[in-house]
């Protein structure tokens, strides 16, 4: 059940490294380069290694990387408080322009935490003591950050988005439940921009996964036509590897995918927007038993232009890109290298690209024994919208008002046809791995319901006919924070409908919502259970 964006429903409801482990044949200062151009007067950070690997972001760097440095009309080099780290990642750039955010690795093999550092290589300071390491931070309004925190162990590993102080306290998550979170950057707007592995459902995949026991006879598996080509959250699955965008607010409420590009195998990663609202980022086809993405690598450069419901591809050229930033307004800042295996001799260099005449403009910089990637201008820049938070961290529930459960962009006509009696409110138990089952809610002939769940625990949806028999079966996870009120046009509605407007039945019945949450020490388990 998609959940739709909170002002579309306004007016209905009230929300309502150091130097590297291996040699290199020569440092930064002594390669061969090619310095910005003077009039452009652009300093650069940037991340220099001599092997740069796709898939997990902390395993990007095998043989270590440094936090780079590059003046107008100078050579690179290496910020000097930063260099006793086995490897560094991920720089990004103070509003004010005085202080870069970056992932360390102070040795190989360790954890990476969050560190930030002055533009002229002062004040080195540790931010984060992850358990298992951070990575991938972004400066927030009011002093505060976002980053990519690492959870659990081994092969089991997954992630998660936290927020906290500049100086590193009240740290807390604000994604709940599975999909392995990774932080993407800020929009201007406020909003987190994020990826997270979903699984393609298609009409093969439709069983459940093998990370789920079979359902019972009573709570059959959802049809074929419920799910197809469907981008949900979930870890593992009988659905193809992919990796979608979506937005959230830094309170973690109003999860929303930003736009449905139901392709197969896609990692969407190093994105990043640009100055009239374009989302611009890295795509990659999917890497066997890969789960993160960090930077994409062996990637094609795309973006999704203000108002376009799907990704399009900035310039049709046999080049691999590792990100890509604004440089200024009508060029890209590219971290590009010629088609090929990725340990090949030619390794990324920084340009600048002109993408409306698709040209490649100038080379900035390039060190022949070494990769440069994640390069971000270093200049002064307004900081994003304050969202302030309506969130209420007192109340241990929020409310979940559905406006017509038989909207469905997977039936005929784009209606369910079935008669749909209750909705079923599935929670999963992250601790045990299971599914419990909260309640049912009634579900009005307009197709509405109005139910409170327990605050910041995932939860999916079953519509159930008069008979209890599963309609439809929701596969993705979602949450309401402390005191939120979230909402959802229908059941596998489509990204691009608005709500009609009209008051629901389930409000005009009661303004209180059917409680689920009471339920939750006197559960029932579900049938299905993440093993």
């Amino acid at each position: 059940m998609g959940i739709s964006r909170i002002t579309a429903l306004a007016g209905i409801f009230l929300a309502v490294s150091v130097a590297f482990g291996v040699s290199m044949a020569s440092e930064a200062g002594h390669a061969n380069t090619a310095s910005i151009d003077s009039t452009d007067g652009s300093t650069l950070v940037f991340i220099e290694a001599p092997v740069v690997a796709a898939g997990a972001p902390m395993d990007r760097f095998p043989q270590g990387s440094r936090l780079m440095r590059m003046t107008p009309v100078t050579s690179a080099s290496a910020i000097s408080a930063a260099s006793n780290f086995f490897a560094a990642a991920d720089p990004n750039i103070s509003f004010d322009a005085t202080r870069i955010l970056f992932s360390g690795q102070k040795k190989k093999g360790g954890d990476w935490q969050i560190w930030e550092v002055g533009v002229d290589g002062a004040n080195l300071r540790q931010i984060t003591h992850c358990v298992v390491g951070c990575l991938q931070p972004v400066y927030l309004p009011r002093n505060q950050i976002a980053y990519t925190s690492l959870l659990g162990n081994g092969r089991q590993l997954e992630s998660a988005i936290y927020v906290c102080q500049e100086d590193g306290s009240s740290a807390h998550p604000i994604t709940f439940g599975p999909g392995e979170y990774e932080v993407e950057t800020v929009l201007r707007n406020g909003r987190l921009l994020l990826s997270a592995k979903s699984t393609l459902l298609s009409e093969k995949s439709v069983a459940p996964s093998a990370n789920f026991i079979a359902p019972s006879a009573k709570s059959d598996v959802t049809s074929a036509a419920s799910v197809r080509g469907k981008t949900v959250l979930l870890t593992g699955g009988a659905g193809r590897s992919h990796r979608a965008l979506y937005t959230i607010r830094p309170d973690g409420s109003g999860l929303a995918l930003l736009r449905q590009d139901a392709a197969a195998n896609i990692l969407p990663a190093s994105a990043d927007e640009l100055a009239d609202g374009t989302i611009l980022f890295v795509e990659q086809e999917s890497i066997e038993r890969k789960d993160f993405v960090g930077d994409a690598l062996e990637g094609e450069l795309r973006w999704i232009l203000p108002g376009a419901l799907r990704a399009s591809t900035v310039a049709q050229r046999p080049l691999v890109y590792g990100r890509a930033q604004e440089l200024r307004k009508g060029t890209l800042l590219v971290a590009e290298r010629e088609a090929g295996p990725v340990a090949s001799s030619h390794g990324f260099g920084l340009y600048s690209f002109n993408p409306a005449s698709k040209t490649r403009s100038k080379l900035l910089y390039r060190n022949p024994n070494a990769s440069s990637v994640q390069a971000v201008p270093l200049r002064p820049h307004a900081p994003p919208e304050y969202y302030w938070s309506i969130l209420h961290p007192d109340v241990k529930t929020g409310r979940i008002l559905c406006l017509n459960s038989y909207i469905s962009q997977d039936a005929l006509g784009g209606r369910l046809a079935a008669r749909i009696a209750k909705a079923r409110v599935i929670a999963l138990d992250q601790s045990s791995k299971r599914e419990l089952v909260l309640g049912e809610a009634p579900v009005e002939t307009d197709g509405s319901f109005f139910a409170t769940v327990p605050a910041d625990m995932p939860i999916r949806f079953e519509l159930l006919g008069a008979k209890g028999e599963v309609v439809r079966a929701q596969r993705s996870w979602i949450w309401a924070r402390t005191g939120e009120d979230r909402g959802c046009l229908g059941c596998h509605e489509s990204d691009a409908l608005a709500p009609e407007n009209h008051w629901p039945l389930a409000l005009r019945r009661s303004d209180t919502p059917s409680s689920l949450s009471t339920q939750l020490r006197a559960h029932t388990e579900h049938p299905q259970g993440i093993q």
